[in-house]
C-alpha cells in the first residue's frame, strides 16, 4: 500500500531540520534571530511546496514591518513567489514579484529593485518569454553594477 504524506513533500532529513528550526524559533529571544529563522523556515517550506510557508512568511512580513527592514519583507514576498511557482500558480507568483518591485520603488531601495527585476526575469524565462526575461535581466544588471554588488551581478550573468 502506497501512502503519500500530503502535508510534507520533503524527506525525513529535511523534516527534522525544519522541526529543529521551529524549536529554535520558539526559543529565540531577539527579534533579529526570530526574523532570520522566520525567513529560513518560510523559504524552506516554500521550496518544498508546504503550505506552512504561508504562516512563517506572514510572520516575517509582520516582524520586518515592525523592525522597518524592507529587505526582510521582500525576502518573504520572494518566498511566496517561489511557493506559487512550484505549485504552478503563476498569477500569484507574479503578484508577489510585483510586490517586491512595488516595495523597492516605495522605499527607493535599489537592492530590493534589483531582486525584483531579477525574479521577474526568471519568471519570464520559465514562461519561455526570452525577450522579457532579457529586458528584466538588463534592468537588474544595471542596478547591481551601480551598487557594485558583485555577488548578485554574478547571478545575473549565470
Amino acid at each position: 500500500m502506497l501512502i503519500i504524506n500530503s502535508v510534507f513533500s520533503q524527506d525525513n532529513h529535511t523534516q527534522k531540520k525544519l522541526e529543529s528550526l521551529e524549536v529554535a524559533l520558539s526559543k529565540a529571544t531577539t527579534d533579529s534571530t526570530k526574523l532570520n529563522l522566520l525567513k529560513i523556515l518560510g523559504y524552506d517550506y516554500a521550496l518544498h511546496t508546504n503550505e506552512k510557508n504561508i504562516k512563517f512568511n506572514q510572520k516575517a512580513i509582520d516582524l520586518g514591518t515592525k523592525l522597518n527592514i524592507p529587505m526582510a519583507i521582500a525576502d518573504a514576498y520572494l518566498n511566496y513567489a517561489i511557493y506559487y511557482e512550484r505549485i504552478n500558480d503563476t498569477l500569484r507568483q507574479t503578484k508577489y514579484i510585483d510586490k517586491i518591485l512595488a516595495l523597492g520603488k516605495e522605499k527607493k531601495d535599489n537592492n530590493i529593485l534589483g531582486k525584483g527585476y531579477y525574479e521577474k526575469a526568471f519568471s519570464y524565462w520559465n514562461k519561455k518569454n526570452l525577450n522579457q526575461a532579457i529586458y528584466y535581466l538588463e534592468k537588474s544588471e544595471k542596478i547591481y553594477k551601480k551598487l557594485g554588488d558583485k555577488f548578485n551581478l554574478s547571478n545575473v550573468y549565470l
